[in-house]
């Protein structure tokens, strides 16, 4: 087949996993292609969907909709043909551990006409002197490259790769790029998942970012990771980045706060967010990217300097109160030029859980500075939401009353603390639930709650659906028409 020939394709591909109730999106919508010589890299943090898209191009598991086709086929149907042509390492590779390292390569080498010599296989992925012992007895990076060298044997003309250097130790590593790059060399497809950008950076020539089931940016990685005069570089907060301009340029970089970009979100779409936990967890949806590289020009950019320069010397002489407004006009007018080419989806409609979210009319507040006692008093809920606060305790702390304390920390927060701590603790219980893969009595106690029955209750009526529904819970199939569940698992 001729360079660059697509040789993978998945259009529109969706999959879900479990039964019933309990199926849980794996997949949304993941569209795909990998080129004949060229290594596609398919990058992703763990649980985006990598081993999954994997076995459905192998033809292990099939799509719920979509496409997925190989070398013209479906491999869900392939033929034994098709299946010569295919060669598949898993990560974990379910290799027999009772039989002998040369062995198992040999007999796998013995189901294909013609064979790569198992014996310099095995030496050049620096496995030939354990070879003989049973697969149990080596290292988790020894069997990782006896699952390779059975992947590779059979001189495959498309190869699946999943997270092929985990595990393995530096100095290994770069034997195991020479030895993929060296399959595209004599022009075979290469689809290889990993979640270590060392692996792109030295082996993708496509590149193809998964997160929450979608593919989010894809393409060649010089136009994935170049950065040029008039180029804007948007992270998300706690993204660990590392980038290399072309040139010499100044860049100018500006800090906004997680909590002041919530706000922005809830205020620009309070017509169907009802709260700001709602606008937090929506961000995720209507900015699924965590990185984006946008390419403005040198026309643009230098029509934004001039804004740039006076917020960077209103910054330097202090944020006083009197430059308050003109920095947050400046900051607005930044973030008007640049939105329109932020890539963004439709903001999600809370259609399933509106009537438990629905705003209410809020206290009547006198407009006054907000008490030393009624910060301290909150920063002591945040700081350890586990802990079995009462009013006495916090009373003891700040020195007031209890009507005085629950007085001050409404007219402050609009709450008493003991609402105010259940909010904290819904919070980051719902954190906990999205982020970890804890059991969900375990990150009832660690929020200080100890009956999961009681946490059950208070978490579905600030959230609108159960702990373990919140988990697994998935966009409706109008997720592209607004209609995409603000509670989508990161």
């Amino acid at each position: 087949m001729p360079r660059d020939e697509p040789v993978l394709r998945l259009s529109d591909v969706h999959r879900s996993l479990g039964r019933g109730r309990s199926r849980t999106p794996v997949l949304r919508g993941v569209d795909l292609t990998a080129r004949a010589g060229a290594v596609t890299v398919l990058l992703g943090p763990n649980g985006a969907g990598k081993s999954t898209t994997l076995g459905l191009c192998h033809g292990m598991d099939r799509p719920d909709a979509g496409t997925v086709r190989v070398f013209g086929a479906d491999p869900w149907r392939a033929s034994a043909d098709l299946r010569a042509r295919i060669g598949v390492m898993w990560q974990e590779g379910g290799l027999p551990p009772a039989i002998p390292a040369r062995r198992f390569v040999g007999h796998v080498a013995s189901l294909y006409r013609d064979p790569l010599p198992v014996e310099p296989l095995l030496e050049r992925l620096l496995i030939a002197d354990v070879a003989g012992r049973p697969l149990r007895r080596l290292s988790g990076g020894q069997r990782q490259r006896v699952a390779l060298a059975a992947a590779l044997v059979g001189r495959p003309d498309m190869l699946f790769l999943d997270e092929p250097t985990a595990g393995l130790d530096p100095e290994t590593r770069p034997v195991v790029h020479d030895v993929v790059r060296e399959q595209t060399d004599r022009g075979a497809a290469v689809l290889l998942t990993t979640h270590l950008l060392d692996d792109a950076e030295r082996l993708a020539d496509d590149v193809a970012i998964l997160r929450a089931g979608r593919v989010v940016r894809a393409g060649s990685l010089a136009d994935l990771t170049r950065v040029a005069e008039g180029d804007v570089v948007l992270l998300a907060a706690g993204v660990p980045c590392g980038w290399e301009p072309e040139g010499t340029v100044t860049l100018t970089t500006i800090y906004l706060d997680p909590d002041y970009v919530t706000d922005l979100v809830f205020w620009q779409h309070g017509s169907i967010l009802p709260d700001r936990h709602c606008a937090l967890a929506a961000m995720n949806v209507i900015y699924p990217e965590p990185v984006q590289v946008i390419h403005l020009g040198k026309p643009h950019s230098e029509r934004l300097a001039p804004l740039l320069d006076e917020l960077i010397a209103l910054g330097e002489t202090g944020y006083g109160a009197e430059r308050f407004f003109r920095i947050q006009a400046l900051v607005s007018l930044l973030t008007d030029a640049i939105l329109p080419h932020i890539t963004r989806r439709p903001p999600p409609i809370p259609t399933w859980n509106g009537v438990h979210l629905m705003p209410v009319v809020p206290r009547w507040r006198q407009f006054r500075p907000v008490r030393r006692e009624a910060i301290a008093v909150e920063a002591l809920l945040r700081s350890d939401v586990s802990q079995r606060w009462t009013l006495a305790v916090l009373c003891d702390r700040v020195h007031l009353s209890d009507k005085q304390l629950v007085r001050v920390f409404v007219d402050a927060y609009g709450k008493t603390p003991n609402t105010y701590l259940t909010m904290l603790r819904v919070e980051e219980m719902a954190r906990l639930l999205r982020e970890t893969d804890i059991p969900v009595t375990l990150a009832v106690r660690r929020v200080g709650w100890n009956s999961r029955g009681h946490a059950a209750d208070i978490f579905r009526r600030h959230i609108g659906v159960t702990p373990a529904r919140y988990r697994h819970y998935g966009p409706p199939p109008n997720a592209e028409r607004g209609g995409a569940s603000i509670y989508e698992r990161r």
